[in-house]
């Protein structure tokens, strides 16, 4: 069976006039078969590399000095309601640009059916940031794969079954040797954050036709 860290938060919730059931993430340590975990890693050129693996991502950062790429920072972090990696350079350095990479693999469910907003901007690197891929975990079904270098900014929502695994892939990572985060001092980011379904009327908003005929998870 698997491992999860089940996010609570209900008095936050609660002072802001939310339902005690609100939509949190329960963050697995590893996908459905066991066979892959989930993990966070931020790391710059002169800088330390930091990872936590299983569960992934309890707020572990990244900050590097070098000659050529100054100041570059690289973060990931968690929360009860969203996921998040960030770059950002400070503009110095002989190399005009700074480098690093801040990723994750994160396997996951939500404590009730939810609307997840991926959101993402990456106008200020070189635009060769990868890919966001939001996948079912039983059987692979893919429910987002946005290619950064095609669309650098954006936002979209997806409906989640709470019944369901889900497995997350993506974040700041170059697919080259070139230059990465290329304006200075402008955070650069992926963020996948949970929330409540919207009324009858505004989900017809949303594309849920990519989540048709997914399986249950075993129990």
């Amino acid at each position: 069976m698997k491992n999860g860290t089940k996010a609570l938060f209900g008095g936050a919730l609660m002072a802001c006039g939310m339902s005690a059931n609100a939509q949190t993430f329960v963050y697995l340590d590893t996908d459905y078969t066991g066979a892959y975990g989930s993990f966070a890693q931020s790391a710059t050129v002169g800088g330390p590399n930091d990872v936590a693996s299983a569960p992934a991502a309890l707020d572990t950062y990244s900050s590097g000095y070098s000659a050529a790429y100054g100041t570059t920072t690289m973060s990931t972090s968690q929360t009860p309601t969203s996921f998040r990696s960030e770059g950002m350079w400070d503009g110095t350095g002989t190399a005009g640009y700074g480098y690093g990479i801040a990723r994750f693999q994160q396997f996951f469910t939500v404590t009730a059916d939810a609307t997840l907003t991926l959101t993402w901007d990456v106008t200020g690197t070189d635009f060769f940031a990868s890919a966001i891929v939001l996948r079912d975990d039983v059987n692979g079904g893919v429910l987002a794969n946005i290619d950064m270098s095609a669309t650098p900014a954006g936002s979209i929502d997806i409906f989640v079954d709470n019944d369901l695994d889900y497995a997350f892939i993506g974040g700041l990572i170059n697919s080259g040797f070139g230059p990465f985060i290329t304006v200075a001092n402008v955070a650069q980011f992926v963020e996948v954050s949970v929330g409540a379904v919207p009324a009858p009327g505004a989900m017809a908003l949303l594309g849920l036709a990519g989540i048709a005929g997914v399986r249950r998870r075993r129990a």
